[in-house]
């Protein structure tokens, strides 16, 4: 059997080739998703097919993508806007609840961009990659990832920016910022109608909130 390249994600592979053909990308396959049967939470990337994409207008759109599938029972807990593709914390209970949230997500993120943009076709460079995150340090090392990703492809300075959800961390020391309480919420200050926005917009994380020892509660 043919060996694996390095740096390629070993779950995303097809050595089989079974399955429908991919055709924009050969990396992620559609295969069946991996049964989710209780409360989880979920790291999911959406890779879309046009690039530069990281600008307010898109920004509103995923908005309200993320408001629609909120509608179906989807738990939006953070998110980041990129260069070409969206990262998502989310929660979710079952699979069903998983697709119907990220079917209203899509659509409607596909919809407005081709309307935004006056193009037609497919928005999408494959299906979501989906993770399913079993613990506290997972969850943590995720949003440290989803709320730093600007930062590691040298499109933001700070972790403070207008297109991730940074504005309602509840715990600044999952990001490796040690700072109290007083001191965030002066650096925050200045921020406070986007956070009340986002705030509005967004769902706290409920699983594995004990054990991540949140300084705001």
């Amino acid at each position: 059997m043919k060996k694996n390249k390095k740096n390629i994600q070993p779950s995303l592979l097809n050595p089989k080739r079974a399955g429908r053909p991919a055709i924009h990308d050969r990396g992620i396959r559609h295969r069946r998703r991996e049964y989710i049967g209780r409360p989880h939470s979920l790291h999911v990337t959406v890779k879309l097919n046009r690039a530069d994409i990281k600008n307010k207008s898109i920004l509103k759109i995923l908005r309200y993508a993320i408001q629609r599938a909120r509608f179906r029972g989807l738990r939006v807990v953070h998110y980041t806007l990129e260069h070409n593709h969206v990262h998502l914390l989310i929660e979710g209970e079952s699979n069903l609840m998983l697709s119907k949230g990220m079917q209203g997500l899509g659509v409607s993120l596909a919809k407005k961009i081709n309307s935004l943009l006056r193009i037609k076709g497919q928005r999408y460079k494959h299906r979501y990659h989906l993770r399913i995150l079993r613990s506290a340090s997972q969850v943590r090392n995720v949003i440290n990832y989803i709320l730093k990703n600007g930062m590691k492809h040298g499109t933001a300075k700070t972790i403070i920016h207008p297109f991730n959800s940074a504005l309602v961390l509840h715990d600044w020391r999952a990001v490796g910022i040690q700072l109290k309480r007083a001191e965030i919420e002066k650096q925050l200050s200045s921020f406070r109608k986007e956070r009340e926005k986002l705030r509005d917009l967004l769902d706290e994380l409920v699983l594995f909130r004990k054990e991540m020892r949140f300084i705001f509660d």
